[in-house]
């Protein structure tokens, strides 16, 4: 699984890098994921565009203390 997820990751990567995407392009990668993981098309696509709430991380955190503003 990790050697599929690194090989999607990289190529995501590479792509986002070359290419001018559209604005809705991770919605896009998320119904795809979706599907891919077996969810109808319809259910895929409601769920890729449900609104995110943003996060609030403990100040010590990984992700906090190397990403944070």
């Amino acid at each position: 699984m990790a050697l599929a997820l690194g090989a999607a990751h990289g190529a995501l990567s590479a792509y986002a890098l070359t290419n001018n995407l559209s604005e809705g392009y991770p919605q896009e990668v998320a119904f795809h994921v979706l599907v891919g993981l077996g969810l109808s098309v319809e259910e895929a696509r409601r769920v890729a565009l449900l609104p995110i709430d943003d996060i609030s991380l403990p100040a010590d955190a990984l992700l906090e203390r190397t990403h944070g503003e």
